[in-house]
């Protein structure tokens, strides 16, 4: 009886952690010279908003209707745009 081929998986990309994840943000951010802007009242008005245009795509809908959205390939990336 033969063994059933062995796939090779591709390697996880290493774990990055939160203070990295934080100063690459704020490389970004200087790097454009946007800290200026990065205020808290600033920074919670555009948090609220980028989280409304999610909600937008979402709202009104049962969650069946969210999973069939979720099915469609068009909406789930138009929804994932929204995420990223």
């Amino acid at each position: 009886m033969k063994k059933p081929a062995s796939r090779s998986r591709p390697k996880p990309p290493a774990p990055v952690t939160l203070s990295e994840i934080v100063a690459a943000v704020r490389r970004f951010r200087d790097d454009r010279d946007w800290a200026q802007f990065h205020t808290p009242k600033n920074l919670a008005a555009a948090t609220a908003i980028e989280a409304a245009e999610l909600q937008e795509r979402l709202l009104w809908k049962t969650d069946a209707e969210v999973d069939e959205d979720l099915a469609d390939a068009a909406k789930r990336a138009g929804v994932a745009d929204e995420i990223a």
